[in-house]
């Protein structure tokens, strides 16, 4: 009746584990860090996220194009892909697009973030006396390597593993959150934010080389035969790009519509602001990807269904797995919102978050989120981007709305977030789903295919 699979079981294991694990790095944080220096952390976070511009979002787009090569193909025992020969050949030129997508967006990464992170945080008017430049490279390096693994997931995951990938990033999620504890523990302050990343990274290496060490030759010898002179069976320009493109204007938009909050507080609050902000926003952001998790782990299986034309089943199962995701979030943010009104009103650390009040307001505009993030699931499984001009106006209406009201208080830029999903987000992107639904799948309109030819 909750539609927990394996996929949701791990995913749901790692927030937990991040849930328990919250307090007790909020803990340390408190015990070791001054309230600059947590403005600092916060914001350092949030700058890494930037990564959104390199990635550009093709990890979505391997993980679509993959669910659809994958209803023709499986897994072999040592990570190699069987199967029908045609669809193997295409999965593994979709590899090799990706491997050099993200080779190079890593090497880029680095060049360009580090010295933007040390100008941002540079021009902090609070006195600082611990170490944050080293400390901010090494996080950026870290990120970079992360994104070497990147296609490898994607694959899997468009395979309908899904289940392997959360598995994964609970062990990495777990082994960097103990490292960071351990480092700021003892003593060594920012060098904590470079440690999840470093977990993630040593985790994927170790999956990579062990248990897809066959994957990984095919993928070295498609580069071999790339330098030969040999041609890919996909073409980027006519099926990667027009999806690849969408996707990323989307997720550039998503930065201002997720991430741009805490950067704006510090630069017009403050870092102690930011650190409200910012710490508020880690539990926020938690309990949403609890919520997300339901539809995210059915993504594959949406493809599979479009492919061969299981309309009936899609339906069922998009709108069960919407019906637990939206009770699940519902829940989270009672939760969350009566802890922090505990928390607020029986203990110190109460300070450290934004005022109950406005942590509503996140978790109103958090649950708009899920209903949001779940349409544009079902939408994207399709091949297509169809949420591009919504994205980027509810991207640019509220970074907006942020750089406007931040100049005034946190309260203000909590309540255009909420309005900005809530009056434009939600009602927009349910017109757009049940359009894109009624030309994809009921009688006396385009069918799947057409639409996705067009």
């Amino acid at each position: 009746m909750a539609g927990i699979d394996r996929a949701i079981l791990f995913m749901l294991i790692a927030r937990g584990w991040r849930f328990l694990a919250g307090p007790v790095g909020l803990y340390i944080i408190i015990l070791r860090f001054s309230r600059v220096e947590q403005g600092f952390y916060y914001t350092l976070n949030s700058l890494l996220s930037l990564q959104i511009f390199f990635e550009l979002g093709f990890m979505t787009v391997i993980a679509q194009f993959a669910s659809h090569e994958f209803a023709h193909l499986n897994w072999g025992k040592d990570g190699e892909i069987l199967g029908d020969p045609e669809c193997k050949e295409r999965l593994e030129d979709l590899l090799y697009l990706a491997n050099t997508w993200y080779l190079v967006a890593s090497a880029v990464l680095v060049l360009v973030l580090v010295p933007v992170g040390l100008f941002f945080l540079g021009r902090s008017q609070a006195t600082t006396d611990f170490a944050w430049k080293l400390p901010w490279i090494l996080a950026v390096l870290s990120v970079g390597a992360n994104l070497i693994t990147v296609p490898f997931y994607a694959v899997v995951i468009g395979s309908g593993k899904v289940a392997t990938i959360n598995f994964l990033e609970l062990l990495g999620g777990m082994g960097g959150t103990l490292l960071s504890w351990a480092i700021m523990l003892l003593n060594g302050g920012l060098y904590a934010a470079a440690a999840v990343g470093l977990g993630n990274f040593l985790v994927g290496v170790l999956y990579i080389t062990l248990r897809k060490r066959k994957l990984l030759q095919d993928s070295i010898h498609r580069f071999q035969q790339k330098r030969k002179g040999h041609e890919t069976k996909v073409v980027w320009s006519t099926e990667i790009w027009p999806m690849q493109w969408r996707i990323a204007m989307s997720w550039m938009a998503g930065y201002c519509i997720f991430l741009v909050l805490t950067p704006a507080l510090f630069y017009h609050q403050g870092p102690v602001i930011a650190g409200q902000m910012g710490m508020t926003l880690s539990v926020v952001n938690s309990i949403y990807g609890v919520g997300v998790s339901w539809m995210q782990t059915k993504s594959p299986v949406f493809g599979k269904m479009i492919v061969l034309k299981q309309w009936n089943d899609l339906d069922s199962l998009f709108r069960a797995t919407l019906k637990q995701s939206s009770a699940v979030i519902g829940a989270g943010s009672l939760l969350v919102v009566a802890l922090i009104f505990a928390l607020q009103h029986l203990h110190p650390v109460g300070i450290r978050f934004l005022p109950v009040g406005q942590v509503a307001l996140l978790m109103a505009s958090v649950c708009c989120n899920v209903l949001i993030s779940g349409m544009a699931v079902y939408m994207r499984a399709f091949r297509k981007e169809p949420m591009l001009g919504i994205s980027l106006a509810w991207g640019l209406l509220t970074g907006l709305s942020t750089l406007v009201f931040s100049r005034f208080s946190s309260f203000w830029v909590c309540v255009g977030y909420l309005a900005v999903s809530f009056v434009f987000a939600l009602p927009a992107t349910y017109c757009k789903w049940k359009t894109f639904r009624r030309e994809c799948i009921d009688p006396g309109h385009s069918s799947p295919s057409e639409l996705v030819a067009r």
